[in-house]
């Protein structure tokens, strides 16, 4: 069984060799789920990748890259599947697809998304593509299981998480909603929305801090506004 391979800067899951049209892939394999712009992006970077040698019956081997979305509506956990950063664009213009979510919580819990922390915020693995347009993964759900949690076992020290760059609506809303929150006993000075990143899964956590006292007043998290607004004098 091959192990995860780590060059320092980017982290290869080793491709499973049994063949997507197996018994043995329907049972242990891991398949992506695509839709409407993502179908056709797939083709066209096949194309780009494969040149004359798009096959015509049958799969083919192609490099794509796991990336951590808890940024997804559907689930924290979420895994795009995309082309490589080298293939230039950023994230959304390089999506490919998404793992299906009967397989998200296994990955999960097995620490495959922590990966990204060593490998720029993206999981290198070979995708197949088949003539029909459709891509699937060289992945075994039994492989990773043990490749995975081996490669965090022996990993250095995990390395910061990279800064997310948080889409500018939601700051907005967070503003928003502070507006309409009755307010305190005392004025509050300007406040700043700052990203807290706990974890490869749960990185959209909002800290509101008062920017006069540095105190953080509250947290926007998946959703929920809490904010903990000291009162002053009676009431």
């Amino acid at each position: 069984m091959s192990p995860v391979q780590f060059d320092g800067s980017t982290v290869t899951l080793p491709r499973y060799s049994v063949a997507p049209d197996s018994d043995d892939w329907r049972v242990r394999g891991i398949s992506i789920v695509a839709w409407g712009a993502m179908e056709a992006r797939t083709k066209a970077y096949a194309r780009a990748v494969l040149g004359e040698q798009l096959p015509r019956m049958g799969h083919v081997d192609v490099p794509v890259v796991l990336i951590p979305r808890p940024d997804n509506e559907s689930s924290k956990d979420a895994l795009s599947v995309a082309a490589p950063a080298s293939f230039g664009g950023n994230v959304d213009d390089r999506l490919l697809g998404y793992v299906r979510s009967r397989d998200l919580w296994n990955l999960a819990q097995i620490g495959l998304h922590e990966l990204a922390r060593y490998s720029g915020w993206e999981i290198a693995c070979t995708g197949i593509y088949f003539a029909d347009g459709g891509l699937s993964l060289a992945l075994n759900r039994d492989e990773i299981a043990q490749t995975v949690p081996a490669f965090l076992d022996r990993a250095p020290e995990s390395p910061p998480l990279p800064t997310v760059t948080l889409d500018l609506k939601h700051t907005r809303s967070v503003l928003k909603h502070l507006g309409r929150f009755p307010s305190s006993k005392r004025p509050l000075s300007a406040l700043a929305v700052t990203s807290a990143l706990p974890s490869v899964r749960q990185p959209r956590r909002l800290d509101i801090t008062d920017t006069a006292t540095g105190d953080v007043i509250g947290h926007w998290h998946d959703g929920w506004l809490a904010l903990d607004l000291p009162k002053h004098g009676s009431g």
